[in-house]
Formats: structure tokens, C-alpha cells, sequence
């Protein structure tokens, strides 16, 4: 799968670099050129490499075609989406709600091109914490669809599996995993049972039945997705292996957690390095449960050097990480050392939504302890 997804960039780069010679480095007919290589370049999980091109291709359609004409709502959404996949959710979402404006503007408020930008803009305010702005996205893109279409439309299971989540949230679990059956028996049967899709849609499942306390349930969803490894694209391999490993830990079981938090730690650099950094902050806070300073300390450094751009949830844990890692050295360090990592820690934690408000709790405490 890696070799055709390279194969296929290098193809692209030869028709950049063509139309490039054939019409100048600006020219509207290059966007098409850019926006196609950024996406390939994300399949590769080189996404800050996918956004410095779909910046260049919506500069380019703007320059040429104006600020909000709808002809730029495809590059729009495509950046955006972008951002979110780097956890710039400040920059996505007033993109995307600037793309889903004039595609209402253009298309009429029930077309079913709106789907897939209310879809991303749900999942982004599901990621925040926004979870009835999400709901509403989630919700009209469901009745969208339902209007135009069967009920039974692939183009649902992104909406019913992010609506699932929403009941989950709210306690409504009966809702929810009847709402993730539908949604899983849609991407078999209209999709194949090989498809990506498929594959995602257990994921969200498996997250919700261990939200539930059906642990062992959600593994095994998680396992049954994780057996697409070799059929889909870096971010979605990368995405069910660290929750897989993630619910590992929760079980106490981190002799399985390990191996996969470890493959992910070692992709190469500017291959999805978010993930990378997450998987070795998971790894740094195993080596503080089991009282290994130096360790972690080290897995902090090789996570820090992993972040691109402004993360502050990954950040601001990374600098707990830290500061606890340092604490068990067995060199203490200096009051003014630790004082600093714990205010990075605090002004990050508090930008980074819901997510971040639980690690605050979890500072303080932590913090309270080593006074």
C-alpha cells in the first residue's frame, strides 16, 4: 500500500513540475496539480508537508478567483482538514465554516455536497467539546442524506457513527450502539467488509463500548479494525493502533500495549508525527508508572522533538511529564525548574478544551502531592 501511495506522489511531482513549466508558478490551472499531491502527501502521514501545499493551492484559487467565491470551497475544506488533522482546530473551523457558508450559498441548504463538510465541522466541535454544535452538524447531515437518498446511503456512516458518539456522551448508550450497528452494517454491505470504512466505523465503536465499561468488547472491535493495517492509509493505521494500545493500558495489559505504541513511536520523521508524539508521551507515562525517571525523561524529549506547530494539550501533558519525570531522577530539581514546567503546563491545559481540563485536575492534584 506505501509503495503505490509513493509511486503515485512521485507521478504527481512529475505533473506538478510540468504544469509548472507550462504555465508559471501561479496559474489557476496548477491548483487541481497542488491540491492532489497535498493529498497523497497526507495518505503518507506527512500532513504539515499536505498543508504547506493546499495553503499554496486555496492561495492560488483565491488570488485567481476572489476571497469567497465558491469555486474555492473545495480548497478551503481540504485545508481545513488539514489543520484538524495537526489539532489546529483554531484554524479549521472557521474554515470550514467559511467553505460549509458558501457551498449553502451556491449548492441550496439541503444538497448533498454539504455532507461532508457538516460531517468534518462535527467531528472538529465533537473534538472540542462542543458536542450540541456537533449534534446539529451531525443531524442535518443525516436528514440530508435521508432526503435524497435511501436510508441506507454509504455517505450516512460518518454522520451516524459521529451521532453515536454524541449518545455515548450524554449516557445514551442503547441509542449509541444501536446508532454504530446501523452505521457498521451500511459500510459491510454498501462499502464491502474490507473497506476503510468499515474499519472506522468499528473503531468509533470500540471507543464507545469501552466508554460504556464493556472493555473487552471494544478490544475486540479495535482488533477486528486493526486487522485492516495493511489495506489503509498512515493516519488511519496510526489512529487504530495507539486507541487499541490505549485501551491495552486500560486493561493492565501493557506487555500488548507496548509493541504498538513502540511501532508508532519509530515512524520516520515527518510521517505523522502527532502520532508519533503521542505514542512516545503514552510510553513516558508508562515508564512514570513504574517509577523510572530517566526513562521517561527521555521519552519526553523524543516526544517534544516530534510536535509540530502549536499542540497545547500534547504539550501541556508533555510538560507534567516532565516535571514528574524529573522529580524521579534521583537529582532534584531546582524549585524555579519545576515551577516553570507547571505553569507551560497550566497555560496550555487551559486552551486545550474538555481534554485539557481533566489534565489540569490531574496537575493539581499532582502537584498538591509534591509540595
Amino acid at each position: 500500500m506505501r509503495e503505490q501511495s509513493e509511486s503515485a506522489r512521485e507521478l504527481l511531482l512529475r505533473a506538478l513540475a510540468i504544469t509548472e513549466r507550462a504555465y508559471g508558478l501561479e496559474h489557476p490551472t496548477l491548483a487541481d496539480s497542488i491540491t492532489n499531491l497535498g493529498i497523497a502527501e497526507a495518505s503518507l502521514g506527512r500532513v504539515e508537508r499536505a498543508t504547506q501545499l493546499l495553503e499554496r493551492a486555496l492561495r492560488i484559487q483565491r488570488e485567481a478567483f476572489g476571497q469567497d467565491n465558491p469555486v474555492t470551497a473545495g480548497a478551503v475544506h481540504n485545508l481545513a482538514t488539514m489543520y484538524a488533522k495537526l489539532g489546529d482546530f483554531e484554524r479549521a473551523v472557521p474554515l470550514l465554516e467559511r467553505a460549509l457558508e458558501l457551498d449553502r450559498e451556491s449548492l441550496g441548504a439541503t444538497h448533498p455536497d454539504l455532507v461532508n463538510t457538516l460531517t468534518n465541522l462535527g467531528q472538529i466541535y465533537l473534538n472540542t467539546g462542543e458536542v450540541e454544535r456537533a449534534r446539529r452538524c451531525f443531524v442535518e447531515s443525516i436528514e440530508i442524506l435521508e432526503g435524497a437518498f435511501d436510508e441506507d446511503h454509504p455517505g450516512l456512516v460518518d454522520s451516524l457513527s459521529g451521532l453515536a458518539m454524541i449518545h455515548a456522551l450524554d449516557g445514551d448508550y442503547e441509542r449509541s450502539f444501536a446508532q454504530h450497528e446501523r452505521a457498521l452494517s451500511i459500510a459491510e454491505t454498501k462499502l464491502g467488509p474490507d473497506s476503510l470504512e468499515v474499519a472506522l466505523a468499528l473503531l468509533a465503536f470500540g471507543q464507545d463500548l469501552a466508554r460504556a465499561g464493556e472493555l473487552e468488547r471494544g478490544i475486540r472491535s479495535l482488533e477486528r479494525a486493526a486487522a485492516f493495517v495493511d489495506t489503509l492509509d498512515s493516519a488511519e493505521r496510526s489512529l487504530i493502533s495507539s486507541t487499541l494500545a490505549a485501551l491495552y493500558i486500560e486493561r493492565g495489559d501493557v506487555a500488548q500495549a507496548r509493541p504498538l505504541l513502540e511501532r508508532l513511536a519509530a515512524l520516520p520523521e515527518g510521517d505523522d508525527d502527532r502520532t508519533a508524539a503521542e505514542a512516545l508521551a503514552r510510553l513516558a507515562a508508562l515508564e512514570l508508572q513504574a517509577r523510572d525517571g530517566e526513562r521517561a525523561r527521555r521519552y519526553v524529549e523524543r516526544a517534544r522533538a516530534r510536535v509540530t506547530g502549536e499542540d497545547p494539550l500534547l504539550l501541556g501533558q508533555l510538560d507534567l511529564s516532565l516535571a514528574r519525570a524529573l522529580t524521579l531522577t534521583g537529582e532534584a530539581p531546582a524549585r524555579a525548574e519545576l515551577d516553570a514546567l507547571l505553569s507551560s503546563a497550566r497555560e496550555r491545559l487551559a486552551r486545550a478544551g474538555p481534554e485539557g481540563a481533566a489534565a489540569l485536575e490531574e496537575l493539581e492534584a499532582w502537584a498538591r502531592a509534591v509540595k
